[in-house]
């Protein structure tokens, strides 16, 4: 399995603070059945970001169970299109794809704001992944903001834990909508600490698998996920 959305790099946001944390949440990944993993620290354009390659590492030479690539999880911001530009944010493997972060703002300014950044940054020739969508009051307050999104070109990520018995129930519930009307192109685990959402997916994945077949299961597991690396168009 390959996690597409994970914080485990050490020191850069609100993840792992030590390099022994990182090590752990990667070993316990390995012990699950993770063998990728796509750093995707936060990124608020605004704030320093660290976009090296270098900061992989450290923890790659401790680690050599669990490939690592480097993306982020980019918030947007009125900063975020001159970031791009600049060549200052983290894609999927330097590939195309960016996993996108939206904020928790009004549904007015949410529509006008960030819509029409979705489409500016599919005009620049970028592929966007939405990171969690079964957080944002503007989904649960108006499920079909799903479709209209889709049909602007972009993809969505339901986070691991949502799916969970112990997940908030508008959580849990949207995001097995999704799957069933299918909205949700990846699962990942938004992992931030050994003892909050851990590398852990195999759970999840047999949850899938038993409601909607191994062919589905792989490709919000595996499938797409690996083709996010490569840059390729989701299935």
């Amino acid at each position: 399995m390959i996690d597409s959305h994970c914080h485990v790099l050490f020191g850069v946001d609100d993840g792992p603070k030590t390099i022994e944390e990182s090590i752990t949440m990667l070993k316990d990944a390995a012990a699950d059945g993770v063998n990728k993993v796509i750093c995707t620290s936060h990124c608020v354009p605004g704030i320093k970001f660290e976009n090296d390659y270098a900061i992989l590492k450290p923890v790659y030479d401790q680690v050599r169970d669990v490939e690592l690539y480097l993306g982020c999880e980019l918030m947007v911001t009125p900063l975020s299109l001159e970031w791009l530009k600049e060549n200052r944010i983290a894609s999927y493997n330097q590939t195309k794809w960016l996993l996108i972060e939206i904020p928790y703002l009004s549904d007015v300014q949410f529509e006008i704001d960030v819509e029409a950044t979705f489409k500016t940054l599919i005009s620049m020739g970028y592929k966007i992944l939405i990171a969690h969508p079964e957080r944002y009051k503007q989904i649960q307050n108006d499920y079909s903001k799903m479709a209209v999104w889709r049909s602007i070109g972009c993809h969505f990520s339901v986070n691991r834990t949502s799916l969970l018995d112990t997940a908030r129930e508008v959580d849990r519930n949207l995001s097995w909508k999704f799957i069933e009307d299918d909205y949700c192109d990846v699962v990942a685990t938004d992992a931030h600490r050994t003892s909050v959402r851990n590398i852990t997916l195999s759970d999840a994945y047999a949850m899938v698998e038993t409601r909607f077949g191994s062919e589905r299961a792989k490709r919000l597991f595996i499938d797409n996920p690996q083709r996010l690396i490569d840059g390729l168009d989701l299935l």
